[in-house]
């Protein structure tokens, strides 16, 4: 894969993507979808902070220049921030006109919720590499792998020393069982609120299926072919958004059927826990005087992005 792929993933190709997801959120400001910018800005960014790392990318994860590990930690920043930004899209979706029904006061408190939660998934994170920083025992180099794409230092992310040896002193088990909690965990916890943002996204079914087809659904089979690798590969699966963004409008418009048939689709995949809610949903709305089937921006008043 080497000799292969390693031409392919290059500045120039980051400095491409980068540059066409800037020209859609261009289009999506001057058409004043400003709603979109929270969920779409910080995957355009991570692009741009990938292509000053190709800039000054490492040779493995020790050996790096200073820049490389100020873009990687940057980098590292934006990333995290991905499942809030998609959470304030949730918030910046909900129809106006519903927002004096009873409806919003549980919408709020599933939006604060997850703000909550990612906010102190993002103090964690940040708090530990930091701290690995400051002891010496994390690179913090970004490098390409064997697949020619970047290795970001948060993919990983190694255990402190005194823990390593606290494990390594009981049973064999121990290490394999904490490693793979330490690893696989963040990156479940980090997915996790990523589809959370997604599922409070009121309408944009076309975006939402892209953006989880080409993004959470990938992380386990790109992980399980490339390794570590997945990360920037996942972020840049998911800059499709900003494209399907861009594109939904005109597929509205001219593919009525598609968004009816992918509508369901969105709600199944990133509404998890729709059908718990479903019943007491209906209530409300019927105590409400509105419905909450077949709504359309003219029912409720406000743009259903």
């Amino acid at each position: 894969p080497v000799s292969v792929c390693a031409m392919c993933w290059s500045a120039e190709v980051s400095a491409f993507f980068t540059t066409t997801q800037a020209i859609c959120l261009i289009i999506l400001l001057y058409k004043g979808k400003y709603a979109y910018m929270f969920a779409q800005l910080p995957i355009v960014l991570q692009e741009l902070w990938q292509f000053f790392i190709w800039l000054n990318i490492g040779k493995d994860p020790n050996t790096c220049n200073s820049i490389n590990k100020k873009l990687s930690f940057l980098c590292t920043v934006t990333v995290l921030y991905v499942p809030m930004g998609f959470t304030l899209w949730g918030h910046a979706s909900f129809p106006a006109r519903l927002k004096n029904k009873g409806i919003w006061k549980w919408k709020r408190i599933e939006i604060f919720c997850m703000l909550g939660l990612t906010a102190f998934f993002i103090l964690c994170a940040i708090t530990y590499t930091l701290f690995g920083l400051k002891a010496g025992w994390y690179p913090y180099c970004t490098y390409p792998g064997p697949w020619g794409h970047q290795v970001w230092p948060m993919m990983t992310p190694p255990l402190p020393p005194n823990l390593v040896e606290w494990v390594h002193d009981y049973h064999t088990l121990l290490p394999w069982a904490v490693g793979i909690f330490f690893h696989w965990g963040w990156y479940c916890c980090y997915m996790g609120l990523v589809i959370g943002g997604l599922a409070l996204v009121t309408g944009a079914e076309l975006v939402r299926v892209a953006m989880f087809a080409l993004g959470p659904a990938l992380v386990i089979p790109l992980y399980m072919i490339i390794g570590p690798e997945f990360g920037s590969v996942w972020c840049w699966t998911a800059s499709v958004g900003a494209y399907s963004m861009v594109m939904e409008p005109y597929v509205k418009q001219h593919f009525p059927d598609l968004i009816e048939m992918v509508a369901p689709t969105a709600e199944g995949f990133t509404g998890v826990m729709k059908e718990i809610h479903e019943e007491k949903m209906r209530r409300l709305a019927e105590k409400y005087g509105y419905t909450t089937v077949g709504q359309t921006p003219k029912d409720t008043g406000g743009s259903v992005l």
